[in-house]
């Protein structure tokens, strides 16, 4: 059985807490390669329509810089470099399991899923105030 979903945000809402002691930075703009320019202007265009990204016509604490990465098929993935923001962020403190512990409550189990996440990143939104 094969499922999909176009919906964003489907996994709820995520917020992140910055250290407040860390100066925001406001990094310069990285040029786009002539190349896949246009390629780059529709994949935008197509984040803001589908809701996920939206324009910001005011000036910004955080400003990241914007990275293109060409897919194998022609396409292109837009990601941010998210170093300075890693910096201030603080972490929740979450101990992941491991095998030996879930394997004993999967014993009784008689059936078994695969999830395939496509654009893992708009599966949650963010709290409006986390919108940087």
């Amino acid at each position: 059985m094969h499922q999909s979903r176009e919906s964003i945000g489907d996994l709820g809402t995520a917020s992140l807490t910055t250290d407040p002691d860390v100066t925001p930075r406001a990094l310069p703009c990285r040029a786009v390669p002539l190349a896949p320019r246009e390629r780059v202007r529709a994949e935008l265009t197509s984040l803001c329509t589908r809701g996920i990204l939206e324009p910001v016509h005011k000036p910004t604490a955080w400003v990241n810089q914007m990275v293109v990465v060409e897919k194998k098929n022609g396409a292109v993935r837009i990601c941010i470099d998210p170093q300075p923001l890693i910096k201030a962020l603080k972490r929740e403190h979450y101990k992941m399991p491991i095998l030996d512990d879930v394997l004993p409550e999967l014993q009784s189990s008689r059936l078994f899923s695969k999830l395939d996440v496509r654009e893992a990143f708009i599966m949650s939104s963010w709290t409006k105030n986390q919108q940087i």
